[in-house]
This record gives structure tokens, sequence and C-alpha cells, in this order.
């Protein structure tokens, strides 16, 4: 058993009070001489007198062994004694919180959150705070945001707790746990508490550098919510939409989808799944404009999470792919005019696009051209990074290897495909080099790279570092399919294909108007002030909340995008009992550290204080009434 220990022994000194409470109860004073007509009431005084004496006043005033037992809890209160705990006491403790979207569950309609219940321990924790310990609040979700500095200032720190809220995204505990490593190099942690439901990865790719104690709250068990949208266009006017349904590992569940579009209900259908399972539903859907589609899941029962119950998709309107190819590429032109829904650049019919979706050129200056998808074929069309790491040489050349799962290459064949021009590295260069400078090689010859590929963001960029009429690839059944392959690509890239909902925490950039200043109003009415540059592009900005971002200029609303859960381990509610980090497993703690170091000093106050309230009592009572005739 461990001995009470004091946080401020330094208040000892409070105990020379005791001297002068014990000597105002000898310096009381002398009477006053008085005549009297009786002798009766001698007795009485020489009574008074032995109770005056000093060692008699110890043995028999009760009102001043009640003062001095005041005083002496009193004291102790202020040294705050404590019992400690077993083990080594940590003095700065980084506490990472999981506020990810199933911390928002509830057990029962009414119930407290799995955040609440975590804000119940903190509270505990905080009131039970040594003067020598010191807390640091982080939370974490998909990243992690540091709420207070180690301090002991509990005011703080209960705001802190009081604060946290739940954001509507899947959990990320290492970026808590990196945050924490973080603030370990400027103060000696050994020890992070982490607060979680447990619906977690089952490995987490972090090295721990400290000891993590973690606390696991009871998880809910009842849920039903949606985990995927998608459509998929089967016309130029029909759409199919797919939606997954998923219930929690605890228990079955049931529930209505609602097809909602722009803002009227127009399908419905119900989905019964029983613990764990899942389910998708299709629905057709025909659309000759752009259309705004809201997935709605009705439970019937209970339902611990509500964050997964909404998903939201805009449909484009139908047009015709926009791709621009120069004249001189008649193979690529004529392969390019076989295929349905596009329209083909230059014609002398239609006005030229401010933007293309596919680009398919020879010309060096056509790289100017805004496009969303573009395909480089020759030497002289690569950028100067990739150019500046090849050389090309007059002598023939073949496909040697080439990533067949790639979009671009799907469903082709590269074998006996003779080529004019054989593309090799510089003197000292390889594939690495051209990996590092931001390119990845989809094919190779026999001396260098024949495909690149470079993803920007704003473009998807392919180069064939020969000229396709330098080679017998025109001629091949392989041709049309790989400028089919890229006429999909633009397709899924325009959303002119297929769409798939977008999900919370960060939503993609946007093009708008250049050079614009907009407010970006959240669900939860929180705003965002961001500029889109010269082309147009809006930066990615935060999407905690599951709802519809509004993009405003003044009172003008410029675009209107919804943000969905769609994550099946957060509607799973599936919970692990121990991490697994790359070198160590933590399981699940046993004891709860908020009562790990007892606080003595609350209770010993509350004994001074029913002392006083004694003491109150015993000189505020009414005298005895001495009865002589008894």
């Amino acid at each position: 058993m461990n001995t009470p220990a004091f946080a401020a022994p330094w208040y000892a000194w409070l105990l020379l009070l005791l001297v002068p409470l014990v000597v105002f109860y000898f310096l009381k004073l002398r009477r006053t001489r008085k005549l009297i007509p009786s002798l009766i009431l001698w007795q009485q005084v020489l009574n008074d007198r032995r109770v005056n004496a000093p060692f008699q006043k110890f043995k028999r005033n009760l009102l001043l062994l009640l003062q001095i037992l005041l005083l002496l809890f009193c004291i102790l209160a202020a040294m705050q004694p404590y019992i400690e705990a077993d083990g080594e006491r940590a003095e700065f403790i980084p506490v990472v919180v999981d506020v990810s979207a199933s911390m928002a569950a509830v057990e029962q309609p009414g119930g407290p959150t799995r955040l609440e219940l975590v804000q119940q321990r903190l509270r505990a924790i905080i009131d039970n705070l040594l003067p020598t310990q010191r807390l640091a609040l982080i939370a974490v979700s998909n990243t992690a945001r540091r709420l207070t500095e180690f301090t002991d200032n509990k005011r703080v720190l209960r705001a802190a707790v009081d604060g946290l809220r739940v954001d509507e995204v899947p959990s990320r505990l290492e970026e808590g746990l990196r945050l924490a490593q973080a603030m370990a190099r400027v103060r000696r942690v050994r020890r992070v508490l982490l607060y979680s439901d447990g619906n977690v990865p089952e490995r987490i790719d972090f090295a721990l550098p400290f000891e993590v104690t973690y606390e696991q709250v009871p998880p809910a068990k009842t849920n039903i919510g949606i985990t995927s949208l998608s459509a998929r266009r089967t016309s130029l006017t029909e759409w199919t939409l797919f939606v997954r349904v998923a219930s929690a590992v605890g228990d079955s569940a049931s529930g209505r989808l609602q097809l909602w579009r722009d803002g009227e209900k127009t399908a419905e259908d119900s989905s019964v799944l029983d613990a764990g399972e899942g389910e998708r539903i299709l629905f057709p859907l025909t659309a000759d404009a752009a259309t705004r589609v809201e997935i709605r899941l009705v439970p019937e029962g209970h339902d611990a999470l509500s964050a997964d119950n909404r998903a939201f998709l805009d449909l484009p309107a139908p047009r015709p792919l926009n791709v621009y190819c120069p004249p001189a590429l008649t193979t690529a032109r004529h392969a390019l005019a076989a295929v349905e829904g596009i329209r083909l650049f230059p014609n002398d019919r239609d006005t030229p696009p401010l933007s293309y979706d596919l680009l398919i050129s020879d010309d060096p200056a056509d790289g100017e051209r805004p496009a969303s998808v573009r395909l480089f074929v020759g030497f002289e069309t690569l950028p100067p990074a990739a150019r500046n790491l090849l050389r090309i040489a007059t002598e023939p050349d073949e496909f040697v290897d080439w990533r067949r799962t790639h979009p671009l290459l799907q469903h082709i064949r590269f074998y006996q495909v003779q080529l004019a021009d054989s593309i090799g590295y510089t003197d000292g260069k390889q594939a690495a080099d051209m990996e590092q400078a931001g390119f990845s090689v989809l094919a190779e010859g026999r001396h260098g790279p024949l495909i690149l590929a470079r993803d920007s963001g704003d473009a998807l960029t392919f180069w064939f570092t020969f000229h396709t009429d330098r080679s017998t690839l025109p001629y091949r059944v392989g041709f049309p399919l790989l400028i089919s392959n890229a006429v999909d690509i633009a397709l899924k890239r325009a959303n002119l294909s297929e769409s798939v909902a977008l999900t919370t925490g960060t939503l993609p950039p946007l093009l708008l108007d250049p050079d614009t200043e907009y407010t970006v109003v959240g669900p939860d009415g929180h705003k965002l002030t961001v500029r889109s540059d010269a082309n147009g592009t809006v930066p990615s900005v935060p999407a905690p909340r599951v709802g519809y971002y509004e993009y405003r200029t003044g009172t003008t609303v410029a675009k209107r995008v919804g943000a969905a859960l769609l994550d099946a381990r957060e509607t799973s509610l599936n919970v692990v009992d121990a991490l697994q980090f790359r070198e160590t497993r933590v399981e699940q703690a046993t004891d709860n550290p908020a009562v790990q170091d007892r606080n003595l000093w609350s209770s010993l106050a509350a004994v001074a204080l029913i002392l006083l309230l004694i003491e109150w009592w015993y000189f505020q009572r009414p005298p005895a009434v001495h009865n002589p005739a008894a």
C-alpha cells in the first residue's frame, strides 16, 4: 500500500498558528473584585478558578480541542496530500482525444455520445490534477489540432474539454500521435493518454517513442448508414445510381432509402440487414440537364450515428466531349471520328471552347491550350525536365514492358510494334531519375521510356516519347483502343461518364471565376474566405461536416457542393481492443488513469467544514439551566 505524500509540503509552517491559539486560552482577563451580599456563590468561584488552571483547561475545554482540530485539518488540506499510484508519475502528459465521426454515436436515444463519455473522464483527470502535472489536449480526426499547451490551469483545460466537437470524418490516430511526438521535443513526455471508442484501423503506421495508455469508452452497437454513392451514365440522358448501405457489426438494422432530385423525393426503397452486412441498391434516373441528387436514409428503429444517413451527388448536364486534335494527326483524328459523343476541334461549325476535355497533339505550342487530359506525341513535345534526361537516336526500337492495368493501356498489346526511333537515357541517368523528376513511366523500350505520365491536379498529361507516325502503332488494332481509353479517361475527369459523391475531410479544387474572392459557408454556418487564381482555380477547403458547402460572392451563391461521410469503417462501429503500431502492440487499459493519484485535500477540507459547524453549534448552544431544587 502506498503512503500518502504532499504536493505542497511548504504549507506545514502554518502549524505555528497552534501556538497563539493555545496562548489565547491561557491569557484570559482577570475578574473584577465586587462586594456581594452573600457567600453562597463561593463554591462556584472556586470551581471557576480550578477550570482556569492551564492543564485543567486542556483536559476539559471541548471548544479548544475543536479549534485545534479545525486548524490541523485546514493546514493538512493546504498541504494537498495525495496517495501516489504505483509506478513513476509523469509530469507532462499529452491527452489525445479521438473526435472522428463514430464518437458521435449513442447507445440509446437521448443517451450520451462516445465523446461525452470521454469528456466526463477528462474532467475527472483535471479535478485530480496535481500541481506538478501538466496536461496538453490534442483533438484528432483525419487531422490533429492542439487545443492547449502543457498547462495545469484547470479553467483552461476544462474550457478546452467542453469545446471538443465531433468531426464527421474518418479517424487517423497517427496524426494526433505525431503531434504529441512533436511536443515531446521540447518537453519530457513519458506517457500519452489516448481516448477513443476503438473504431480505428487495426494497424497504425507509427513508431511509438513513448508509452501509450489506450482508454476505450464503450462502443455503440446498432447503426445503419450509407457507405458509398456513385452514378454511371448509360446513355446521353440516362444514369444509374449505385447506393451501398451497411449495418454495424453489433446488431441488425433496417431503413428506407429515399432518392431526392433537386429538392423533391422521386423514389424510395427499403433495406433490411443483419449485423455487419451490406447491400447495393440501384436507382435509374433520367436527366437531360444538370441535376442535384441527394440520398437520405431513414432508419427504422434506433440508429446510433446520424452522420452517415445522407449522401450527395451532382450530375452534369449531358454534352459532347470537347476534343482537340490538329489536322496533321490524321490517324488520331480518324480514330476519334469513330467514337460517339465527342465534338472534335478544329472544325468549321463550332466555336472553340475555353478549355478542352481532351487534347491530342504533336505540336509543342499546343501545350498552352487548357485541357483536363492531354496526350502529346513526339520527342519535341516533352517538357525540359524530362527531355534533359533522354536522348533520341535514329535506330529501331520496340516495346519491352508496359503497365497493363493503367487506364490508358488497358486491353492493349504492344507486341511486335516497331519504332523508327530509339529513346534512351542520357549517360548516368535511369528510371529513378525520371520518377524523381515527377514523371511516371507507363511503358519501357529497350533503352528508355516510351510513355510518360504526370498528374498535376488540374490536368493529367501523357507523353509518347516517340512519334506515332514513325511507328507501326497506328496500323495495329490497339491504336483505336488507345484513343478510346484516352476518351474514357477524359469522360471520367469531366464527370460525363461517371460521377462519385464527395466525402468529408477536404473538398477538391473547383474551377470558378478567375481572381475572385469567395466565402465558403459550411453546413454549421462556419465561414472561410478563399480566392481563385488567374485560371479560376479555387483551392481545396476543409469539410469537417456532412452537408452542403456554398461558395458565395456577396449574397450570390456561385457553387453549391455536398459532402458526405461515406466510410464503411465508421458506419460499422467495429472496435479494436488493441492497437498495433509498427513495433508495439498496445492493449486497452484496465485502470482509469484519472484516479491513479488520489487527492485527499478535498476530503480534509470537508472534515474541517464539519468541525467548524460543530464548533459554531457548541459555541452558540443555549446554556444549561441550573435547578437548585434538584
